[in-house]
């Protein structure tokens, strides 16, 4: 049975906490934390697919999105909400949105509507919160987002109009409101109650999360000032940028609780009396609160709120600073205590200033452009933890920036992780955080569980989190080529994993031309598993591959770059990739040169093994088994791979909106030159033409790099030899069992191995 759960808040009941934790996770035994859009807040997104009039939702406004952008938008989740659903084998699927209780009546039905084939049972749960405590905190939501005044009269929960529509849309029996009173909670904790009510289990050993992100009094009243005082929230695309911006140093603020002076005309219009009964009876039980008793910490009135001490703003400038690694001039706090409310306006409209200021900065922008000429701006930086991801994309030299900078025996205030055994982490990445990882071809191949993969991401995630916690160094770099093809959700998980753990995130990927990346792709695909030459069918999905790191962590925070050697510093991409990122560079007389092409030769061999011999073999030592037979491959001397144009270019157009797109991202062409000398494969059949010496020197390096003897009559005669028995030659290599063991109970095959490993891929294979 596949049941979807969805959360619906209400606001201000602890549901950043439940989504916050359970996408971090992603899955586990039995569920599924679904989140599309840019968070694990599914409240936008759900708005965008479902509601009436979606481009009226407050955050398409301010962006200044036109209704058919929003639209355009919501059918495009849709498309992909439906995919994601099909694919999913959990049996509770979860989504999660405070802001769903919002949405009218006919967009509730749209949204059952749109469920009801996908699933065969769809639950609601929604936490209700007392009135009192609804009513504070409404007004602390809506102060953060522009438009609260001090009228706590105002903050109405309207329990009747947010609820009683899915009692009638989806049956009340299939609704579960429940009072939100943390005293109840397992260990007072929202996130495990909400998972007891749902009947799902988080995996053994990860720890939840506390989210708070309630202002104190101080940041309260600095935050108010700047509402009613200053230039406005603003519309444009960047400015929920900025005014997060603004949000987090202020929810990290010391401070005093903030509290009101409970009154009764709060509650005394009959219409406010009536909507609380409504809930009561719906829950069965009582919304009354248990208050902490007035004692004079109390806000009274406006005017006591706008009390505003300097070292209040002291606290925000430092808080600020350290959040975006911005120094704040002193000059700049307003003097006086308390302080002047507007001046506590024009200083926080200062500070969004040099905000926007750095965005510009970080998109090539400048700061004229954004900011204006203020003389008073200044962008002086302070050290912070940073991560650089590298995402390749394949074949971009990405095992020579791996080996090199996994080898460098002194380097600078940076570290490259290797968690998960070797330096290129993509399939570490990948089973950490992609969607359903167990599908990644080499876990299938290896004959892995989906439980498997889940355990052993589980380890790998604890694993990573307590190296960059141990880690002193300013910049992690983490890089691993299979993360450009992880889904999206998975993308978003390892953001929101990342997050807690560094004070910046940015990417880098490297992006190859189209028709060497056809050539060079063939033979990496034909290194695991049969590949037909068919270069009509290998297209460079440069958008799926980019675009989520863009829509994710922010384009401003993704750099992509042309793969191209020719305009890199020596010609070498591992000194390309630190200047990029900003780290020292190493010393071109220690770089070493990797290279992993296949020659014409050694690819006519494994073609003809992969189209004759008998498939690609399954189980825990496949990967073993295959890098003995590559590595002798990669070993062979002989002439470089090419292709005949016509082969190359064959199906190029079908790519060439994708290759548009990339081109305009980059802001760069991807042209290429092809030249051809006559010694170009132009069929299957010139590939399969393969000489009795090649199959000579692949015996030979195999017996030079694994031990053992191959046997002379086990090499095809003929000249050109029969493909099908060069089939026959590479699967007795692959065969040969292990030498006898040596020293240590390591056999000698299994140390030569090693040995191989470490030379190409920098790393002996051991666990860190």
């Amino acid at each position: 049975m596949k049941r979807c759960w969805i959360h619906i808040g209400m606001h201000k009941t602890g549901s950043t906490a439940v989504q916050a934790n359970l996408a971090s996770i992603g899955n586990s035994v039995g569920w599924r934390y679904i989140a599309l859009g840019n968070g694990s807040n599914m409240s936008q997104t759900v708005h965008t697919m479902f509601a009436a009039a979606p481009h009226k939702y407050h955050w398409f406004v301010k962006q200044g999105k036109t209704e058919e952008e929003v639209r355009r938008k919501g059918r495009r989740l849709r498309a992909k909400f439906a995919r994601v659903i099909r694919r999913s084998k959990e049996e509770n699927l979860i989504i999660s949105g405070e802001g769903i209780s919002l949405i009218e009546r006919s967009g509730i039905e749209a949204l059952r509507d749109f469920l009801l084939p996908l699933c065969d049972e769809i639950q609601i749960i929604g936490y209700v919160r007392p009135p009192m405590g609804f009513m504070v905190s409404a007004f602390q939501q809506k102060v953060k987002h522009g438009n609260g005044t001090f009228n706590l009269a105002d903050m109405s929960p309207r329990y009747t109009r947010r609820f009683k529509k899915f009692d009638e849309v989806f049956g009340r029996e299939n609704v579960k409101l429940v009072k939100f009173d943390p005293t109840t909670f397992p260990n007072k904790c929202i996130v495990a109650d909400f998972c007891k009510r749902i009947g799902i289990e988080l995996p053994d050993g990860v720890s939840i999360k506390r989210v708070n992100e309630s202002l104190s009094r101080e940041a309260c009243g600095i935050l108010y000032a700047y509402r009613k005082f200053g230039p406005g929230y603003g519309l444009g695309a960047g400015v929920i940028t900025e005014n997060r911006g603004l949000i987090a140093p202020l929810i990290a603020m010391g401070g005093s609780k903030f509290k009101v002076l409970r009154s009764d005309a709060m509650f005394e219009l009959e219409s406010k009396k009536k909507d609380i009964r409504w809930m009561e009876n719906r829950l069965g039980v009582s919304l009354d609160e248990v208050t902490e008793e007035e004692v004079g910490g109390e806000v009274v009135c406006e005017e006591d709120l706008l009390t505003i001490k300097r070292s209040s703003c002291e606290d925000f400038a430092e808080r600020f600073s350290k959040a975006h690694d911005l120094i704040i001039s002193p000059d700049q706090i307003p003097t006086g205590d308390p302080v002047d409310p507007r001046r506590v306006a024009e200083f926080v409209e200062y500070c969004r200033s040099l905000y926007r200021a750095r965005i510009a900065e970080q998109q090539g922008r400048g700061i004229e452009n954004s900011a204006g000429k203020n003389p008073d701006i200044n962008l002086q930086r302070a050290k912070k933890k940073r991560c650089w991801i590298h995402i390749g994309m394949h074949k971009t030299g990405s095992t020579s920036v791996q080996v090199n900078l996994a080898a460098a025996e002194s380097p600078g205030d940076w570290r490259l992780l290797k968690v998960g055994g070797r330096p290129n982490m993509g399939l570490a990445l990948y089973g950490m955080f992609a969607t359903e990882p167990h599908k990644f071809h080499l876990f299938a191949k290896k004959g892995l569980t989906a439980d498997e993969v889940a355990e052993k991401g589980a380890r790998n995630r604890a694993k990573l989190r307590k190296v960059i916690k141990n880690s002193t160094a300013e910049t992690i770099i983490i890089s691993g080529e299979a993360a450009s093809i992880i889904d999206k959700q998975g993308i978003q998980a390892m953001r929101d994993f990342l997050e807690p753990l560094f004070d910046e995130i940015r990417i880098i990927g490297y992006v190859r031309p189209p028709l060497s990346f056809k050539l060079s792709i063939f033979q990496q695909h034909l290194k695991y598993s049969p590949c037909p030459l068919d270069f009509a069918k290998i297209r460079p999905t440069y958008r799926k591959k980019f675009e989520k790191f863009d829509e994710v962590f922010g384009r401003e925070n993704v750099t992509l770059r042309k793969f191209d050697p020719s305009v890199f510093s020596h010609g070498c991409i591992v000194a390309d990739f630190c200047e990029q990122i900003g780290i020292e560079a190493l010393d071109p007389a220690s770089i070493q040169r990797v290279n992993e092409s296949l020659g014409r030769e050694a690819c006519g061999i494994l073609y003809a093994y992969r189209k004759f011999g008998p498939g690609v073999p399954m189980g825990k030592d496949f990967v073993r088994e295959n890098n003995r037979i590559v590595s002798a491959l990669l070993a062979i001397p002989g002439r470089k791979f090419k292709v005949s144009t016509a082969l190359i270019t064959a199906g190029i157009e079908r790519s060439r909106k994708e290759i548009n797109w990339v081109e305009e991202r980059m802001g760069d062409s991807l042209d290429e030159r092809i030249s051809e000398n006559g010694e170009e494969v132009t069929s299957e059949s010139d590939l399969l033409t393969i000489k009795r010496t090649s199959c000579e020197e692949f015996a030979m390096k195999y017996e030079e790099i694994h031990g053992g003897k191959i046997p002379r009559e086990r090499i095809p005669e003929g000249d050109p030899v029969d493909p099908v028995k060069v089939a026959e030659l590479v699967e007795f290599c692959r065969l040969l069992p292990p030498m006898k063991q040596g020293i240590g109970g390591e056999t000698e095959v299994e140390g030569s191995f090693k040995k191989l490993v470490k030379r190409i891929f920098g790393t002996s294979g051991k666990k860190p």
